[in-house]
């Protein structure tokens, strides 16, 4: 082959080549992406942050967990003369209430008064429940979290890391007090002493809500699948 004729081949080949894209990992994945349809999933995928919570390929069972479900308790659907003191870590006196709203107040750990003002228990203080004045509408959960009725759960956070996004399988679909459905994403933003092990509580906002769960077969400490989406970022509202 002469000198000239080989220079053409040459010059042809680079031409051929430059119609193919970039060999770096991105111009193969978009490559196979356009020709074979998206690169298989991982068996394992790690939970990832996304804008969508639900992946297209759920990840793997963290735990089975036994359900229990708690809310926020009313003092309008109390009767009964208010006798029994709120008080605040300091012994200040925040309200007083009827009795059972108060033995309530302590099960539940949130409540909202006739006023408006929603309670949320603190801690003991010589050997009395202490309260707090909560900026959320339903109360709050650890840290500075807020409880969202049908997105907050209390786990063990030995089991289910605190702050950890979470999709339980047989809430899926489940229809909702305002008509919608549940998308099975939750937030492990609580804690109770009761929720150990295998246990996850479920939070439903007002007690007659909790039917919501009832009616579409999920019983009392049946155990529900989870599995963790996303665990915490840095910043989460329960550190």
């Amino acid at each position: 082959m002469d000198k000239d004729t080989a220079r053409k081949l040459g010059l042809l080949l680079v031409l051929v080549i430059g119609t193919f894209p970039s060999c770096g990992k991105e111009g193969v994945r978009a490559r196979f992406a356009q020709e074979d349809g998206p690169p298989p999933a991982l068996a394992n995928p790690t939970p990832a942050l996304s804008p969508s919570p639900v992946p297209s390929a759920l990840p793997p069972v963290t735990a089975k967990l036994r359900n229990t479900n708690y809310w926020t308790i009313f003092e309008s659907d109390y009767s009964g003369t208010a006798t029994a003191p709120v008080r605040d870590v300091n012994g200040v006196t925040i309200a007083t209430v009827p009795a059972q709203f108060f033995t309530d107040l302590l099960m539940e750990g949130s409540g909202k008064l006739n006023s408006g003002i929603v309670l949320n228990y603190v801690d003991h203080v010589a050997g009395t429940s202490r309260y707090e004045v909560s900026p959320n509408p339903w109360g709050n959960g650890v840290g500075k979290c807020a409880l969202v009725p049908f997105h907050t759960i209390a786990v063990d956070k030995r089991v289910i890391p605190l702050g950890s996004t979470v999709y339980i399988d047989e809430t899926k679909g489940m229809p909702l007090p305002d008509g919608t459905k549940h998308d099975g994403v939750w937030r492990a933003d609580d804690i109770g002493s009761a929720i150990q092990q295998d246990r996850v509580d479920l939070y439903v906002g007002k007690k007659s809500w909790n039917t919501s769960l009832s009616k579409y077969g999920i019983d009392h400490l049946e155990a529900l699948t989870v599995r963790i989406l996303a665990l915490p970022q840095s910043g989460n509202c329960a550190y």
